[in-house]
């Protein structure tokens, strides 16, 4: 029968490290944190222009994203544009589906579509009336209205169980 193992260790309580660790760390953040001690750090290891040219770098680097993103914007604006517009005399050029694009504006000038009555023009859509996205033809054309005439004598609905009759008093 084997015998137990004896149980030799240290009968010592866990000192608990969280103290010096969270002292640690706060120090290298109050250093990390200060220009001038890093800098200063950096010169004694000759990694100052480096940084700085990397900064440069990256700055260059975010602003053609940005340049990029923009662009991308502008594109799927100009596809989902539409080529025509028609529009009723008196009407002024709007875009519901697009509220920030309007046409482009000069100094002292007007929409052109309220003062035509009929027939067609260019009109460059932009953004805020500033910015120019496309130009687009405008139609200006009295659309035909069809009247419903004669006398309403009843509604017929049907349903699976009854149909129902409607008659106006």
């Amino acid at each position: 029968m084997p015998r137990p193992k004896k149980k030799k260790g240290c009968k010592k309580k866990t000192v608990r490290k969280q103290w010096l660790e969270d002292l640690v760390v706060n120090q290298t953040m109050q250093l990390v944190r200060d220009d001038a001690a890093m800098e200063s750090i950096m010169a004694e290891r000759g990694l100052l222009p480096m940084r700085r040219s990397k900064l440069r770098r990256a700055g260059s680097i975010a602003a053609t994203y940005l340049l990029v993103a923009a662009l991308a914007v502008l594109g799927w604006l100009w596809h989902s544009l539409p080529a025509e517009i028609l529009l009723e005399p008196g009407q002024t050029l709007t875009l519901p589906r697009f509220a920030y694009v309007q046409p482009l504006r000069t100094a002292g000038s007007r929409n052109a579509a309220s003062t035509q009555a009929a027939g067609s023009y260019q009109a460059t859509l932009s953004i805020g009336g500033w910015l120019p996205v496309k130009t687009v033809r405008a139609l200006v054309e009295t659309r035909p209205v069809v009247t419903v005439c004669g006398t309403p004598f009843g509604v017929k609905m049907f349903s699976r169980v009854r149909s129902l009759w409607a008659f106006p008093t």
